[in-house]
């Protein structure tokens, strides 16, 4: 694999390099500017690269990371692909593709669960663009997950049991009982079965029916979680709804007995938490 400075020399429209100012400037404003990144910028100030341009230091990426939401910080958007589209860097691993990544991030929305894993690494993403590729033309993380859930559903069928699937226009109404349109994951959890017990891990989702309101969890005005499920030690599973504890949703809350629903533990997006149960792990 080439290096980044190689990938950086096959780069027909550089900017001049930055300075040492500039790129002090850069690390005060931008917490957690990447080492890639940084590097990138002792090469050149920006770059055009088929749509991929890369932010000017001053004039674009401190602009661009200056009003990031709290849940946005562990990101570090550098580039834009000339729509409606920035690109990022997880310099957390937030999102489970590793320290590095590259996402397509949708500018109008802070739901990351619409964003789009397009490389290991600034190097790795630079070197595809150079290539021609558009590694971000590829389903969400959303979507992926959903997808990777259906395959453990089906691959794992001897490891769960459960009720007749609901159709959308069941999903939908249960929603309503409770006040709250139910995320893509639960309804995707309810059509493939109405219940489900996972006995390898003790884990039991419920039901249309026992789906229930968390009591005090609000967002906008409306419920902020559901309990979803319990296991065999007590444990209570809440889904979070968009806003609430955070601005995605989906995430599941491992709540231990007498424990609250806002403080306890955030064990993962529930497509990924489902496919771990079938896996017979307990993320």
């Amino acid at each position: 694999m080439k290096s980044l400075d190689q990938i950086i020399s096959t780069i027909a429209d550089l900017g001049g390099p930055t300075t040492d100012a500039q790129r002090s400037r850069a690390r005060e404003n931008v917490k957690n500017l990447p080492i890639e990144l940084e590097q990138f910028y002792a090469r050149a100030d920006g770059a055009d690269v088929d749509d991929v341009s890369i932010f000017m230091i001053d004039d674009e990426l401190i602009d661009a990371n200056r009003q990031r939401t709290p849940s946005l910080r562990p990101f570090v958007f550098f580039a834009s692909d000339g729509g409606d589209g920035f690109f990022a860097i997880d310099t957390q691993g937030k999102l489970n593709r590793g320290i590095g990544a590259v996402f397509w991030a949708d500018r109008s929305s802070s739901n990351t669960r619409s964003w789009i894993y397009s490389a290991r690494t600034l190097g790795e993403f630079l070197e595809a663009v150079v290539a021609g590729q558009k590694p971000w033309k590829a389903p969400s993380l959303s979507q992926v997950e959903l997808s990777e859930m259906a395959a453990a559903f089906a691959a794992h069928r001897d490891r769960w049991t459960g009720g007749p699937p609901l159709g959308l226009a069941e999903t939908v109404a249960a929603g309503r009982r409770v006040n709250v349109r139910f995320p893509r994951e639960l309804n995707a959890v309810l059509e493939t079965a109405n219940g489900v017990e996972i006995p390898a891990v003790g884990v039991t989702l419920y039901d249309r029916d026992k789906i229930t309101a968390v009591d005090g969890a609000i967002a906008n005005g409306r419920t902020g979680a559901l309990w979803i499920g319990e296991d065999d030690i007590g444990n209570r599973y809440a889904l979070s709804i968009r806003d609430w504890r955070g601005p995605d949703g989906s995430e599941v809350v491992r709540v231990a007995p007498g424990g609250s629903a806002e403080t306890a533990p955030i064990i993962g997006q529930l497509a990924a938490v489902v496919v771990a149960w079938l896996d017979r792990r307990k993320p």
